[in-house]
């Protein structure tokens, strides 16, 4: 019980921090509403699904394919990049919403997409579930534990994304919101951006 809290309170404090994720759950949350974030938060938690059965199921790739997470690296810097011209620029920003009522029926699809490759593409999702994996392995773990952790981390995951989409699209808080929201998706799309380079230099010292 003691080696599950502090596994699930590593990874709660980690979700604390904001990121790509973050900074597209918000853009959306305020444009269409927290309804609109069920699929993006669903594609957001099934990406880190992924690194939680890889990390868990002991099939360390990333730790043990250097070329593998150079490739991540770099698609993930790609991704941000584009997502950064998406708030940047603003007819292009309405691809992130697409609010009508009278969208396409692939707009839920594409927004799941769009959650899944930003936590997929960000090799530190990757590299932090192996760290609680090894700290598992360390203490000889039981296989309910590892089933009970993953369980635990997939559904916290989801359920503090939608918190968070659910906050973010209070109507007093958009009231407050509303007009700072170009700026905020401006200086979102810079960080973004910064983000990008960030991991490029990175990879290419590496190489």
């Amino acid at each position: 019980m003691e080696l599950f809290v502090l596994v699930g309170i590593s990874h709660f404090l980690a979700l604390l921090l904001p990121g790509a994720d973050f900074l597209l759950i918000v853009r959306l949350a305020s444009r269409a509403g927290w309804r609109a974030c069920l699929p993006l938060c669903s594609g957001i938690a099934l990406g880190n699904g992924v690194y939680i059965v890889l990390a868990f199921s002991g099939l360390q790739v990333l730790q043990h394919t250097p070329w593998l997470l150079q490739l991540i690296q770099g698609l993930g810097a790609m991704y941000l990049l584009y997502l950064s011209v998406l708030l940047l620029l603003p007819n292009a920003a309405t691809t992130l919403s697409s609010a009508s009522p009278t969208a396409s029926a692939a707009v839920p699809a594409r927004r799941a997409l769009m959650g899944l490759l930003s936590a997929l593409l960000n090799p530190k999702n990757g590299l932090f579930y192996l760290s609680l994996a090894s700290v598992l392995s360390q203490q000889h773990a039981s296989t309910v534990l590892y089933v009970a952790c993953g369980v635990w981390m997939l559904a916290v995951v989801w359920l503090w994304d939608m918190v968070l989409a659910r906050l973010l699209s209070a109507p007093w808080f958009l009231r407050r919101l509303q007009q700072y929201l170009p700026l905020i998706e401006r200086a979102a799309g810079v960080m973004m951006a910064l983000l990008a380079f960030s991991m490029v230099w990175t990879l290419l010292r590496g190489i």
